[in-house]
């Protein structure tokens, strides 16, 4: 972590980038997940290190562009494709085993939830191509939900800053959907003070 924090300090902007964007491209995602990294973006945030509001439009900037090639890869290579890429490392067939059936199940909506489901979103936008879904609907649904998750990611290492390691093993023990719950209570809580506080 320390080594990260370091990297951070001098290229944070670029890492931050780099990282959201080949997260759907190279599934990197896989290793250092992307919330690792909006995690300490944050977490670097809080201490002036970078200005929140670019970190966030520089996420999301990635993000946005690294799904579109991600549906691009898919739309031109099918499943086929995208299979055979996962068979070359062992440990990405079971990703993409349930990715798939993620899919295949909830269909669409995928491309929206998915983005909150560790391990499975490197794959949903290279799905969403392969299964030729509407590419504005695909656009629709992915920029809504990386709006959503980045924000709300950085926003989680910028205000506990002081429990990032604890944090960062919630989102990995317990998933997404709790941490989002919790998330939007906090976020509630700190609007209801503020509009009190304003009276």
């Amino acid at each position: 972590m320390k080594a990260l924090i370091d990297l951070f300090l001098r290229y944070g902007y670029w890492i931050t980038f780099l990282f959201l964007f080949f997260e759907n491209v190279l599934f990197i995602g896989l290793i250092l997940p992307g919330d690792t990294v909006l995690l300490l973006a944050g977490f670097m945030a809080s201490f002036g290190h970078f200005q929140l509001v670019y970190l966030m439009i520089i996420a999301q900037v990635a993000s946005i562009l690294g799904n579109m090639v991600g549906y691009l890869i898919g739309y031109r290579g099918g499943r086929p494709l995208i299979e055979r890429l996962a068979s070359r490392f062992n440990f990405l067939e079971g990703k993409l085993t349930q990715a798939e059936e993620y899919f295949d199940r909830y269909g669409p909506s995928t491309v929206f939830f998915g983005r909150f489901a560790a391990g499975v979103r490197v794959f949903i936008s290279p799905l969403a191509g392969a299964s030729k879904m509407s590419y504005p609907r695909f656009i629709a649904y992915t920029i809504s939900a990386v709006i959503i998750w980045t924000s709300l990611v950085i926003l989680l290492g910028f205000y506990f800053a002081e429990n990032l390691d604890l944090l960062t093993k919630i989102v990995g023990g317990l998933g997404w959907g709790v941490l989002i719950i919790l998330g939007l209570i906090f976020l509630a809580a700190l609007f209801i003070k503020r509009a009190r506080g304003g009276r």
